[in-house]
């Protein structure tokens, strides 16, 4: 009698990856972290341009959209895996903290593009005092 040899988490894996609902995402990873005051935003963006990025803050919400071209198909060449994302991507983060939007910078080297936020300075403690009638 001959064995055949079950892999199911690699026939689920290649199951899931032809549904659209359970797609892998874009693999743009993003640290966030406090700094001197600043909220750091890192993402790495390998493959996209800097001139094809746009980043929005409003209010609380930081916004990062742009596009990774595409790769021109070359005859001949037969893919065993394609994993690399093309096309437009949108990333969209919560920020911990009020952020002054108009005093933001970003810098782009070696495919990690930075974005420095500084914290909106804000009074924490405010005493309200009661009017007796």
């Amino acid at each position: 009698m001959k064995y055949l040899h079950w892999k199911p988490l690699t026939e689920l894996e290649e199951t899931l990856e032809h549904l659209p609902s359970f797609s892998k995402s874009w693999d743009f990873d993003v640290d966030m972290y406090e700094d001197n005051g600043n909220i750091i935003v890192e993402m790495h963006v390998a493959g996209v341009k800097p001139d094809g990025l746009d980043i929005e803050v409003n209010e609380n919400i930081l916004r990062v959209t742009g596009s990774r071209e595409e790769e021109k198909e070359k005859e001949g060449k037969h893919f065993f895996r394609k994993e690399i994302k093309r096309g437009a991507f949108e990333r969209t983060l919560m920020l911990p903290a009020d952020v002054q939007a108009e005093s933001a910078e970003a810098t782009f080297e070696h495919g990690v593009l930075k974005i420095v936020l500084h914290k909106e300075k804000t009074q924490h403690t405010h005493k309200i005092k009661i009017k007796a009638h």
